[in-house]
């Protein structure tokens, strides 16, 4: 740190929550009334001219999904209960625009946005979008476990209509090691479709590596399944580092449920070198169904 205008920075409000620890006995440690007390500490901050962190005034938020309803619905919060405003149609919130009073419900494609405004300013803005299709917040079953660590939020993940970046460790994929995917989403009701799209990250260095097949059955009763479409993909054959989009269509069917299953590369080429012979991930974040 160059100088001791950062290292203010970094050690407050911590050494406030260092102090909180130490001093508190185990039985009576709470951070959510730590965090309501917060507040008045920051004042003293600002009286005293010291550089702190604001991020713990920022918005803790996420989207949660709601299969029952087909949509998703906000949980945001700030440690003061500051009002949040916010807008559904990507455009930056303002003191004018609605405050969040109770959960708001999002059942089509969206950028939320939101910041809590205070009479001493604005939080940074919390951002989040979903992409509807047919699958979107819908239940989905795994036939297989995942990787132990790359379970990331669970199934639901494929139906989140949200798509993951370039890095595999975020978070925001979900991996299996030398068995396929097989995941079944239930549409909550029989429906037409005629084409199922998957986006899988491949990552040849860190043994990530693109479907070698893709098949997808459907079923009205979740019990008896048909095959309506698949496709098989050749080995790789060099290093890549790219996310790879597959969609499969076929002629209109009427479904509820929507198996889909993607073999991962069981045998790693000889091109790679030390993954050699070595069962290679499959990394998914999105199941989309139109």
């Amino acid at each position: 740190m160059k100088d001791f205008h950062h290292v203010q920075y970094m050690e407050l409000p911590r050494l406030a929550a260092m102090a909180e620890v130490q001093w508190t006995q185990p039985e009576q440690k709470d951070y959510a009334g730590f965090t309501k007390r917060l507040p008045a500490l920051i004042h003293l901050y600002e009286t005293l001219g010291y550089n702190y962190a604001k991020h713990v005034f920022d918005i803790n938020g996420k989207l949660v999904a709601d299969p029952e309803k087909n949509a998703f619905h906000t949980e945001l919060s700030t440690i003061d209960d500051a009002p949040i405003h916010y807008t559904l149609d990507g455009s930056e919130p303002t003191e004018d625009s609605p405050v969040m009073t109770e959960p708001v419900i999002i059942d089509k494609s969206t950028v939320i946005k939101a910041v809590a405004i205070r009479p001493d300013g604005k939080s940074r803005v919390w951002t989040d979008s979903v992409s509807f299709n047919k699958a979107t917040s819908h239940t989905v079953t795994l036939g297989n476990e995942p990787h132990s660590r790359y379970k990331s939020s669970g199934p639901g993940l494929l139906t989140d209509g949200r798509f993951g970046g370039s890095s595999f460790n975020t978070g925001e994929w979900i991996g299996f090691e030398g068995k396929p995917l097989v995941a079944t989403i239930d549409l909550g009701s029989e429906q037409e479709i005629s084409s199922v799209s998957m986006r899988l990250l491949v990552n040849t260095p860190n043994w990530i590596f693109d479907a070698r097949s893709i098949s997808v059955e459907v079923s009205t009763d979740g019990s008896t399944f048909t095959e309506v479409a698949s496709e098989v993909y050749p080995q790789m054959t060099k290093e890549t580092i790219e996310i790879a989009s597959h969609t499969l269509t076929f002629a209109p069917v009427t479904a509820q449920y929507v198996k889909v299953t993607a073999v991962t590369e069981t045998s790693i080429p000889a091109w790679h070198g030390i993954g050699k012979d070595k069962p290679g991930f499959l990394f998914v974040d999105e199941i989309v169904i139109n």
